[in-house]
């Protein structure tokens, strides 16, 4: 047997069909097992489970996340050991079925997954961390830690999967249930202080997420500082992550300039903390050009922008894998953020008057290569359209390219060539557009991709009622 997967739960039922549901492709498509160990439910967690394996097992729950892991982890008959918890729901699975059914797994030693932390249950939009929850299984593997428990067999080679997870353990449908959760771990944190506090910097920044997610700011303040004193004194790696939480808050908390001071310290660490470009970076130049646009300081937005977008490109194409995406969860520069950065960009150069930089780097930039929720994608569609009012209308067919097939037509929609402004243009313009749109028009027909060419026909022919060449396109369309 190729996986085994193994999860511990406790009165799950809220979302453990959901999350087996998502995972059933890995069960169908994968030589694999899934092992489900409960530590004492008294809701339909075991039935729900029972309806995806026959291997639920029960453990007595110790206050030890990694012994009840572990218990499960014994019963593995799987080359590979795959963790993951009753509220992380994959959105895909593709990347890690091809990892194991094409062998590539043969090649590695561990591998990592996205997780997204939501706090609504009805939005895609949270902080990214690469979760180390794959490896193979050798003599030694085991999970450590009585909480935020890891396995101790993680060794490279390291595969980065890009297949995401959300995990809805921020989401809370009662206040009490936040509290609960809070004080669950709060206990087994300061139990892991008191051990490791001498030598595991990381403690301080578990107290710190601890306390923070329970709207203990105060407090979490207090650990973060002892963390990031820690770290200083010690010259430790580990002071990237606090000073991106640390800089992070202060943005939320609308202080910017001490927002700032953090990331220029955070740039100037010495070569044994940050000895070169890291994973980390882009959270920083994220964090700056958000404080540089919320005070319109536009010059410098746009400089910082171009960095954190090149910053996209890198860690997409894996140039930049650094050991510090590890443990590193990234807010503002998760995927999703993409879009708007990019629509950032180009309200700062309109703004600005840089209206020739921004269409030619916009037209550089692979938009349709990451997600966006509607919202912002018609805005970033809105600024082309301005802009395309200020650089001329062969930007239609190049902003075009990097759309879907609503955003073009929202595009033609929302430039004003055809409409009000129209009877202001140069006539041979016009006539530029006209043929322009036309010819993707027929390409879209003689490519078999008639949906889309009926759609913008229909909105040509809106547009441009009088074009004598509209009946010849439907021809056209109708006998293909």
């Amino acid at each position: 047997m190729v996986l085994t997967i193994g999860m511990i739960v406790k009165n799950e039922e809220k979302w453990l069909d959901k999350c087996l549901s998502a995972i059933k492709p890995i069960l169908d498509h994968v030589d694999s097992e899934l092992i489900i160990t409960d530590t004492g439910s008294t809701d339909r967690t075991v039935e729900i489970a029972r309806k995806y394996t026959n291997n639920v097992l029960h453990f007595d729950w110790i206050n030890d996340f990694s012994a009840a892991r572990n218990y499960g982890l014994k019963k593995a008959h799987g080359k590979w050991f795959m963790m993951i918890d009753a509220d992380e729901i994959f959105q895909s699975c593709n990347g890690i079925i091809h990892f194991f059914n094409s062998e590539e797994y043969t090649k590695y030693n561990s591998a990592t997954f996205i997780i997204r932390n939501l706090h609504e249950s009805n939005s895609s939009k949270g902080s990214d961390f690469v979760a180390r929850r794959m490896s193979k299984i050798c003599p030694d593997t085991v999970f450590n830690g009585v909480i935020h428990e890891h396995l101790s067999a993680f060794i490279p080679p390291v595969k980065n999967l890009e297949d995401i997870a959300f995990h809805y353990g921020y989401v809370y449908d009662q206040e009490q249930q936040r509290i609960k959760k809070f004080e669950r771990n709060y206990d087994l944190l300061m139990k892991k202080y008191e051990a490791c506090k001498d030598e595991n910097p990381m403690i301080y920044a578990e107290i710190y997420d601890n306390f923070a997610t329970g709207f203990k700011q105060k407090e979490a303040d207090e650990f973060l500082k002892m963390g990031i004193d820690w770290c200083e004194k010690h010259e430790h790696p580990l002071l990237v992550l606090m000073y991106c939480k640390k800089a992070r808050h202060l943005l939320f908390e609308k202080q910017n300039k001490e927002a700032l001071e953090i990331c220029e310290k955070y740039l100037r660490l010495g070569k044994k903390i940050r000895p070169d470009r890291l994973f980390s970076d882009i959270e920083i130049y994220a964090i700056m050009a958000t404080v540089f646009y919320r005070i319109k300081d536009y010059s410098k937005n746009i400089d910082t922008l171009v960095t954190v977008l090149k910053y996209y490109d890198d860690i997409r194409s894996n140039v930049l894998n650094t050991p510090d995406k590890m443990y590193g969860a990234v807010s503002l520069a998760s995927n999703y953020n993409y879009i708007s950065y990019v629509g950032q960009f180009l309200d700062s150069c309109i703004s600005s008057g840089k209206y020739e930089k921004a269409a030619e780097y916009i037209s550089t930039l692979p938009i349709g290569e990451y997600p966006e929720d509607r919202e912002t994608y018609l805005m970033v569609i809105a600024l082309e359209a301005e802009l395309i009012e200020k650089v001329g209308v062969q930007y239609i067919e190049i902003f075009g390219r990097q759309l879907d097939d609503f955003g073009k037509k929202e595009l033609i929609k929302r430039t004003k060539y055809f409409s009000d402004v129209a009877k202001t243009r140069p006539e041979s313009e016009m006539l530029q557009l006209s043929m322009m749109l036309k010819n993707n028009i027929r390409n879209m027909i003689l490519n078999d991709n008639k949906e889309s060419a009926r759609k913008y026909l229909d909105e040509y022919s809106e547009m441009m009622p009088e074009d004598s060449e509209i009946s010849d396109i439907r021809k056209l369309l109708e006998d293909k």
